[in-house]
């Protein structure tokens, strides 16, 4: 016959079994379910594709559309400026177009720039792949050429680096003398010297065009250092 010690020893000893079974239970079913880092990113990568490494043929695609655009937008200028040499708000909202333009230029350019973030992301890659590459010839002869290869594509992605400053100092410069113009262009307006206001806009239409070679530049050697493109 059971005592009211041996009852309460048995209620305690049941419920220290059901705790523990229902920690361990936890334990165990956090350990199956929680995934590791590793597969943690890789689910990201493969839910997310724009997370992948970048590659110097998008970024050439990306600078290729920047260009056209560009294009597009000094065409459309070239035919406004007739339409805007006697209306002061057409030639107004011509210049203020003008200036959207450099800037958008100049900020695909920029050191902050998703642009510019690629490209020293695709460097450092490319350096590692150079380096490793050379580690393996010591072993593989054949790998001196690869490295070889790899410091070839790097060399050329540093000159696009150094053609994307380039230009984006000319396009500041551009900036900053259509800021100049400007004012002298809205007294031309005042005096009603079409021509004088035609000429001036002609002409910060005209240096668009360095802008535009120098995009063509970059583009063609985003081109050469990305190389032929193997299929995945």
């Amino acid at each position: 016959m059971y005592t009211t010690a041996s009852t309460h020893t048995f209620f305690r000893i049941f419920l220290f079994a059901w705790l523990v079974a229902g920690g361990l239970g936890s334990a165990w079913s956090q350990d199956e379910v929680a995934p590791t880092t590793e597969e943690a990113a890789q689910t990201t990568d493969e839910a997310n594709p724009a997370s992948a490494q970048p590659n110097m043929a998008d970024l050439s695609k990306q600078l290729s559309e920047t260009t056209k655009t560009l294009e597009a937008n000094i065409e459309s200028f070239a035919q406004r400026i007739e339409e805007s040499r006697n209306s002061v708000d057409s030639g107004r909202k011509l210049l203020d177009d003008m200036e959207v333009a450099i800037k958008t230029i100049n900020e695909r350019l920029e050191e902050n720039s998703d642009i510019w973030t690629q490209l020293d992301v695709l460097l450092a890659d490319w350096e590692i792949k150079r380096q490793d590459a050379l580690d393996r010839a010591e072993t593989t002869p054949a790998f001196k050429e690869i490295a070889a290869e790899w410091a070839s594509k790097l060399n050329m992605a540093r000159e696009t680096r150094n053609s994307i400053l380039e230009n984006r100092a000319e396009s500041a410069s551009l900036l900053d003398a259509m800021t100049e113009r400007r004012d002298v262009i809205f007294a031309n307006y005042e005096l009603g010297k079409a021509q004088a206001v035609q000429d001036a806009m002609n002409e910060i239409n005209n240096n668009f065009g360095k802008l535009i070679e120098g995009m063509k530049k970059i583009v063609s050697q985003a081109e050469q250092a990305a190389g032929p493109q193997v299929a995945q």
